[in-house]
């Protein structure tokens, strides 16, 4: 491909009918995915404070101190929060024609009574999160709306609403069908600020094309219904003309733009609220169970990312698949909240004596010890497994996987209950990559199984709650990618990922702000002497000579450069003495 090929991530806009969801076009921040997640940490803060941590350290760093060991785990927290945002913002389009459930049209009695509906559908959908996720994005998307189109901000500022969708409780008086509740005003784009008419009453906008129509008054009347507002609702020009949105700070969107910073203060507390409030939040009607489901709120262990190998002859491919698994997983979760505690690895072969185990709480340490590795015993079978699982259990932490490559049997299959146990008492899981077994494969001496070494691998697995793994020579790399991923994720994003012709320039720049903590720069692939370099700003070039920064090369002659904290600007260097494409 001649050139660079970049992926874009393009946000359109649409008209609101509340908050934005996810952008503002004004470029606002505040808007119902920021609503949520402040609202949300709010109440996760408080919860996780009292509930988790005993109301030990900070409440304001609760979340971030329940999750300080287990970054993993917070990245599904947020997960889950997103998943909320999407069912609010599928709310907002898909009943776009329902007043109510944008609290437009004065219609804010239905509003009340459809989130106390959609609350009470939350106490039925506790056996499916899935589900339940959805239905409350839908209530909180009008517990939001409440306070950027009605008139309650206007009355009593950034306050939350306590008695708005809960049962049992009746509504202060809202604005009757005929009631005039704004003021006619001569310039809709400027004189908007003191418009309404009604007091001590709530009332709300109608919107035109949301499922509501503005009664008609007479050009020249001094009141009428108030409207929504803004370039997208045709209802401002007509009496009582203009709007009390205050969805957006920018005046030209939002008429009560003043009121912007209120409403949302007001938003976000009535999310907490909603959650958590002592007497009515989900949190007593769903109990913690089902709380900490939607949520994910819970952690891992710290623990060891180990690896039991048969290095024998004939596990040269298999090793090799290994390798670059590791150098790939290591390299973009060193320096991360992602990196494992530490690294186990242990090797197996026949004799006995030949088998050896190791512990690297330094990544790149680990990936010496797997570049490192060189094949030993012969291709007879089978091999002294048990031992080299025995070993990893013994170094491993509490609540590790340990994952086994092997295509033999075990000569040693008479430990597996010793194994199971030692495992289950750590609570370690092992899942074994099988290529091959001793009556079948590619070694060189066959071997015929006995009954119970043939099941060997599958007993151990299933006892401490792991999986088999049956695969090939050729496709073991794939499958592990998969698994070792969902077991350990990376957490990263890609920044970005072009291709470098031979037509391409020789100096490619990036920027790299302060949200990254570790980066990593996968060149392929051009081999070990490749004359790839990476430069900062001031054209110093990386020596990669510390602990935070490496450069590595990988078999299949990818070039890996990692860094650790980086706020800088980059550029990638190839000398023109090279000229292959990358």
């Amino acid at each position: 491909m001649k050139g660079i090929c970049v992926l874009i991530l393009i946000s359109i806009c649409k008209s609101t009918t509340a908050f934005y969801t996810r952008q503002s076009p004004d470029g606002s921040p505040n808007t119902h995915e920021t609503i949520t997640q402040e609202g949300t940490k709010q109440a996760l803060s408080s919860y996780i404070w009292e509930n988790k941590l005993k109301q030990t350290g900070s409440k304001n760093t609760a979340v971030d101190d329940f999750f300080k060991n287990d970054a993993t785990s917070k990245i599904e927290m947020k997960k889950a929060i997103n998943t909320i945002v999407q069912a609010i913002t599928n709310t907002q389009v898909d009943k776009e024609k329902k007043a109510y459930v944008h609290c437009h049209a004065d219609q804010i009695l239905l509003a009340h009574q459809h989130v106390i509906s959609c609350r009470d559908k939350l106490s039925q959908l506790k056996k499916d999160v899935v589900v339940l996720r959805k239905q409350l994005g839908e209530c909180l998307y009008t517990v939001q709306s409440f306070y950027s189109n009605t008139n309650w901000v206007e009355m009593y500022g950034d306050v939350p609403y306590k008695d708005f969708g809960i049962k049992g409780k009746t509504l202060m008086a809202v604005a009757s069908p005929d009631e005039d509740t704004c003021n006619d005003v001569t310039n809709i784009d400027a004189d908007c600020g003191q418009n309404i008419k009604v007091q001590n009453k709530l009332t709300s906008g109608y919107h035109h094309g949301r499922g509501n129509t503005k009664p008609t008054k007479t050009q020249g009347a001094p009141a009428g219904k108030c409207s929504h507002g803004g370039p997208d609702d045709e209802s401002r020009t007509m009496v009582a003309k203009c709007g009390i949105n205050k969805e957006t700070p920018t005046e030209r969107l939002s008429p009560h733009f003043y009121l912007h910073e209120q409403a949302y203060l007001a938003a976000i507390a009535a999310t907490t609220d909603f959650l958590t409030m002592n007497d009515t939040g989900i949190l007593k009607m769903l109990g913690s169970k089902t709380f900490d489901e939607i949520f994910n709120i819970k952690t891992r262990e710290d623990v060891s990312l180990a690896f039991v190998i048969d290095f024998s002859g004939s596990m040269k491919e298999e090793i090799a698949a290994v390798r670059e698994k590791i150098i790939q997983h290591v390299t973009a979760t060193i320096g991360s909240d992602n990196e494992p505690a530490d690294y186990v690895l242990s090797l197996f072969s026949d004799p006995v004596t030949l088998n050896k185990a190791f512990v690297e709480r330094d990544g790149y340490e680990m990936i010496e010890r797997i570049k490192n590795i060189t094949v030993a015993g012969g291709y007879d079978c089978p091999e002294f497994a048990s031992d080299g699982i025995s070993r990893a259990i013994n170094i491993s932490r509490n609540g590790s996987t340990i994952f086994v490559f092997t295509d033999a049997d075990a000569k040693d299959a008479n430990r597996q209950q010793e194994l199971t146990d030692a495992a289950i008492t750590k609570r370690i899981i092992i899942s074994p990559f099988i290529t091959g077994t001793c009556a079948r494969g590619r070694r060189a001496i066959q071997y015929v199984k006995r009954k119970d070494t043939a099941s060997f691998f599958r007993r151990l697995a299933k006892a401490t709650g792991g999986k088999v793994h049956r695969t090939t020579k050729e496709e073991i790399s794939a499958v592990l990618n998969d698994v070792i991923e969902k077991t350990f994720p990376v957490g990263g994003v890609i920044v970005d990922a072009f291709n470098w012709s031979r037509t391409s320039s020789n100096n490619v720049m990036f920027a790299v702000d302060s949200s990254i903590t570790a980066l990593k720069i996968a060149v392929c692939c051009p081999g070990a002497d490749s004359g790839v370099d990476l430069f900062y700003p001031n054209g110093t070039r990386e020596t990669f000579a510390s602990r935070i920064s490496r450069k590595l090369f990988t078999t299949r002659h990818e070039v890996i450069m990692s860094l650790q904290v980086c706020t800088f600007s980059f550029s990638i260097k190839r000398c023109k003495r090279y000229q292959r494409d990358i």
